[in-house]
């Protein structure tokens, strides 16, 4: 068989190194075969220390479960709101074509029914002032802070003499940022309205008052509007002897008088209430989750006890 001419024989001598680079690879890039560990090693290693990693995984849990019987556990409330629909907005959409002018000037809203009062109602929930008269009236600042209050005393705990007593804006952002949440689905338009706290009947309490408390005052937002409404109108009406304009301030104001009857009588003006809040059972609670602080504890017990048992090792290693 003819070889190839350009595959050098096999007995030829190895070519010499390039110039700049050893022949070899040099010893930093080669494995060191004493620093290898086999998988049968470690888990050898770990068994002559089970010991050590299983109490300290021991150790791990117990701890977690008296995290868990001394953290004060945290319950979520909710109830499922449902935005009330204008009864008259057929009525007004057609009063808008046609009156839309003098509307306007009475400070009458011709286009009911688009949910412009539940999204104001929506906001106003939200809203600093309402949470600040709610906190105010139910006197709930020692409440929200309570690790700053002395009950005995009746007062602040004020460790430095410039220290200043929580401020009812502190508390309308704790309220608001860790116990309210307000959702609203898109599709359904239903409103979630959730409290999380340690109290569960107090949770539902004020989840009913601020409910409340958005109703009465989107209930006399609207008597006031169309009470002030109708007395610009009738007050138009002694001025006005054209026929068609008086028949217009007749339909209008029959539109608010039909707006002033509904909010008077209803109570539940903006939002029904659905679901009322229901209190949770013991079991129940969002916050602390045992099996989850248990599992966490005994996972840190565990690498704390492998990380223990390979510094000793490594202190015997050394002597």
């Amino acid at each position: 068989m003819t070889q190839d001419p350009s595959t050098p024989p096999r007995d030829a001598p190895a070519p010499a190194p390039t110039a700049g680079w050893p022949a070899y690879p040099p010893p930093y890039l080669l494995p060191d075969d004493d620093e290898e560990v086999s998988l049968g090693e470690l888990v050898r290693w770990l068994w002559r220390r089970k010991w050590l990693i299983g109490a300290c995984s021991f150790v791990g849990a117990v701890l977690a479960v008296v995290l868990v019987l001394v953290t004060e556990p945290v319950y979520r409330v909710e109830t499922l709101l449902a935005p009330m629909q204008a009864e008259e907005g057929g009525t007004l959409s057609q009063l808008a074509g046609q009156f839309g002018g003098l509307a306007s000037l009475a400070g009458i809203n011709l286009g009911a029914g688009d949910g412009s009062d539940a999204d104001v109602a929506l906001a106003l929930l939200q809203s600093h002032q309402l949470l600040e008269r709610f906190l105010r009236e139910r006197a709930l600042l020692p409440v929200l802070f309570k690790e700053d209050w002395d009950a005995d005393a009746g007062a602040w705990r004020l460790e430095n003499e410039g220290d200043k007593p929580p401020s009812y804006r502190r508390g309308v952002e704790r309220f608001r940022e860790d116990l309210l949440s307000v959702r609203q689905d898109i599709d359904s338009g239903l409103v979630t309205v959730a409290v999380e706290w340690t109290d569960r009947e107090q949770a539902a309490d004020w989840i009913s008052d601020l409910v409340q408390r958005v109703n009465e005052a989107m209930r006399a937002r609207a008597i006031a509007d169309a009470t002030s409404s109708l007395d610009y109108l009738n007050a138009q009406l002694e001025q006005t002897s054209v026929v068609g304009v008086r028949q217009a301030i007749y339909s209008l104001m029959e539109s608010q008088t039909q707006a002033l009857m509904l909010a008077q009588v209803r109570e539940q003006y903006v939002f029904e209430v659905i679901d009322p809040p229901a209190i949770p059972d013991d079991r129940e609670k969002l916050k602390p989750r045992g099996v989850l602080y248990v599992i966490v504890g005994v996972l840190c017990g565990l690498f704390f006890g492998i990380a223990v048992a390979y510094l000793l090792d490594a202190l015997r290693g050394s002597d």
